[in-house]
């Protein structure tokens, strides 16, 4: 499984972490206060990024925030911990292209090449 260090948003940005135990610390207190309990998944997800974050959409319709370097998300909704994360092949070749473009408009979907993006950055000026 492909893992590696972001350098767009992922999980420990969104939700002020510094590390993968400050980010489980921080999801166990959310979910204290809705009295529920994080609850381990193997269900299959593929990331993808919007406004320079990656993300995955959890099955309660959550948008959870990814951990690139563990290829795991954690829902703050419904306490889901998700351990099998699908991240493309190229995704630092992708981030690389995607840092260009102003953050509002650093978008990524399954299927889309890193050439692909560079050629829309070209396209509007982007370089």
């Amino acid at each position: 499984m492909k893992t590696f260090a972001c350098r767009l948003d992922g999980a420990y940005q969104v939700h002020g972490a510094r590390n993968a135990e400050r980010l489980a610390q921080r999801q166990e207190q959310v979910l204290t206060a809705k009295r529920r309990k994080p609850f381990k998944t193997e269900r299959r997800l593929v990331a993808y990024i919007n406004c320079g974050r990656w993300l995955v959409d959890c099955l309660c319709g959550a948008g959870n925030a990814v951990d690139t370097e563990t290829a795991t998300a954690l829902c703050f909704g419904c306490g889901a911990v998700h351990e099998t994360i699908v991240l493309p092949d190229e995704a630092e070749q992708i981030e690389q292209v995607l840092l260009l473009r102003r953050v509002e408009y650093r978008h990524w979907f399954p299927g889309e090449t890193a050439a692909t993006l560079a050629a829309e950055n070209a396209a509007h000026g982007v370089n």
